[in-house]
């Protein structure tokens, strides 16, 4: 289980440097932890002069989950662009609902599964 905590650590880090770069200040991030799944909780703001990227970034978190990701890709990609490392963790998570909120807010749930 130690591996699958340190992946729900490292996507949360992703996802809140990505917002970070878009402006983000009012970051909410809340993971429940059940025996089967980890649910992800986020909310946020962003710049409105980063509307491209955020519609960017809701199409890479949505692709399709690739089994066998996890064990090739587990540590993300470092330090690389952060278009690769969304398209990453959207490979890694299932069910992905956002929202786009008022005043540029955003909000995101989606559940990385403990197998499968």
């Amino acid at each position: 289980m130690k591996h699958y905590n340190k992946r729900v650590a490292r996507i949360a880090d992703e996802l809140i440097s990505f917002f970070l770069s878009v402006g983000g200040n009012n970051i909410d991030l809340k993971i429940e932890v059940t025996a089967d799944y980890y649910k992800f909780y986020f909310k946020t703001n962003y710049l409105a002069k980063k509307d491209k990227e955020i519609a960017k970034f809701c199409k890479l978190i949505n692709c399709p989950k690739q089994s066998g990701i996890e064990e090739y890709y587990g540590g993300l990609a470092g330090e690389s662009d952060i278009d690769s490392e969304i398209y990453l963790v959207g490979m890694m998570v299932e069910q992905v609902e956002v929202n786009y909120l008022d005043d540029h807010y955003l909000e995101l749930k989606f559940y990385k599964y403990k197998q499968g």
